[in-house]
């Protein structure tokens, strides 16, 4: 159904799709398409808002640390490299050696990878107390449609790893209100079970196997108030 799809929107787009496969080595789709060439940015920031009480925000510049490894670890370092936070990859072991780290770059941005960040029992009141000004975000490999906050800092996801994410967690700050709701829907979450979302003819079954549109569709699904079991 998939390849059904995507040849009808090559062919809407006037453009042709091919097949090359080889036994025991796998196939491969190319598809040819005509698209007009778009202007460059001068730089990867949000545009800036023609209202003169808002501030516009852009990236802090500087240097970064890119802490532990997970999937697109390299792919994360060539985006921040593009950005000029010029990126440091680091094994860490203890909270004394991020320090010395930290002391030694310092760093606008930090990444540390969900496991170290277990691993160092991390969390905001440390980082409030001996990372002060530092933007530090968790990389969580587990399929995300977008940031979501962990505490007072941002979770973004590397599967896949998206631009406009990366320069969500770059530039937009985690309110305490957004913390407050996420804590609230997490609650909520938790408060009802498949019974009673039942009972009250609030469930609905759906039947899709791919992480990402399940996260779609389970989010939309709660905003008219229904309970969805994937």
């Amino acid at each position: 159904m998939g390849l059904a799809i995507a040849r009808k929107l090559i062919e809407e787009m006037q453009g042709s799709i091919s097949l090359s496969s080889q036994l025991g080595k796998g196939s491969e789709f190319s598809i040819t398409v005509t698209l007009p060439l778009g202007e460059p940015e001068p730089d990867f920031t949000l545009r800036q808002s023609t209202d003169p009480t808002q501030t516009p925000h852009s990236i802090k510049k500087g240097n970064s640390l890119i802490v532990g490894y997970f999937i697109q670890r390299e792919a994360l370092y060539r985006y921040l490299q593009h950005l000029h936070l010029q990126p440091r990859m680091l094994t860490i072991k203890h909270l004394q050696q991020l320090q010395n780290e930290v002391d030694m770059h310092q760093p606008s941005h930090i990444f540390i990878a969900t496991a170290i960040w277990q691993q160092l029992q991390l969390n905001d009141q440390w980082l409030e107390e001996h990372l002060p000004n530092i933007n530090v975000i968790i990389i969580n490999q587990n399929p995300m449609l977008s940031p979501e906050p962990l505490g007072q800092q941002w979770c973004l996801s590397v599967n896949p790893l998206l631009p406009d994410n990366l320069r969500h967690v770059l530039i937009m700050p985690i309110s305490n209100i957004q913390a407050e709701l996420t804590e609230l829907v997490i609650s909520d979450d938790m408060a009802e079970s498949r019974e009673s979302a039942e009972a009250s003819g609030r469930l609905i079954l759906v039947a899709e196997d791919h992480p990402i549109n399940q996260q779609v569709i389970s989010k939309q699904l709660k905003k008219i108030g229904l309970h969805a079991t994937l």
